[in-house]
């Protein structure tokens, strides 16, 4: 890609054309379009659910997608995610498999406009998924109050660490003690109400969360 002259400073969409035997000229219909690279400031959270509906927030400068040939794209490590553009300084990016990693490890993030050209990678602009891999034991009694250890990766410390029982309408939460990267504490909720339809032994889905109510979705 040849850059323009400094003094043709300028964005946009120009013609493009390949010429095969130096006198046939075959024109690209979409052409090219220059655009300034966006830069990334900061990004949050830096932790988020390696399943299901994780959002992170990006704030830098650049970010549009009014040229012609645009197609923004959010990358965390390998795994490419759906970008929602704010605004010219804030983009939202949402992924839904990141795999997990060993501790002391981390995915860089990135960000291009073209699905192509993406930001340098940077240390201070990392993310780390958290999940779930296997809960014991996996079943208590409706009374509640059962200690389940919670084994996975990605786990930190945080005040709204929590564990999620249930389906829509029948949620219960208890708080969740973190013990370390790959481990976790809850109890069973207290008394949990049965929905009228279903017939004991009953089986919910079981979900864990630590910024909010972003929670890891993959087990029931």
């Amino acid at each position: 890609m040849p850059k323009p002259q400094k003094s043709q400073n300028f964005t946009g969409l120009v013609d493009l054309a390949i010429v095969i035997n130096g006198i046939d000229i075959h024109s690209i219909t979409e052409g090219f379009s220059y655009y300034k690279q966006p830069i990334i400031k900061n990004i949050f959270p830096k932790y988020g659910p390696s399943k299901g509906k994780g959002i992170v927030r990006v704030f830098g400068e650049n970010f549009k997608d009014d040229f012609k040939n645009a197609n923004p794209t959010c990358k965390i490590g390998n795994i490419r995610g759906k970008s929602k553009i704010i605004n010219i300084n804030e983009v939202n990016c949402e992924f839904n498999n990141i795999p997990l990693i060993p501790y002391n490890e981390t995915l860089n993030f990135s960000y291009a406009l073209n699905n192509y050209s993406f930001t340098e990678e940077r240390v201070d602009h990392s993310f780390i998924p958290y999940g779930i891999s296997k809960i014991i034991p996996s079943s208590g009694p409706i009374k509640g109050g059962s200690r389940i250890e919670v084994h996975g990766a990605g786990f930190f410390q945080s005040k709204n660490a929590k564990c999620r029982f249930g389906v829509p309408g029948y949620f219960y939460y208890t708080k969740a003690e973190v013990i370390n990267y790959n481990l976790l504490i809850c109890t069973s909720p207290l008394n949990y109400e049965i929905p009228n339809i279903a017939e004991v032994p009953f089986s919910v889905p079981f979900s864990i969360a630590f910024n909010d109510d972003e929670f890891s979705k993959n087990l029931k």
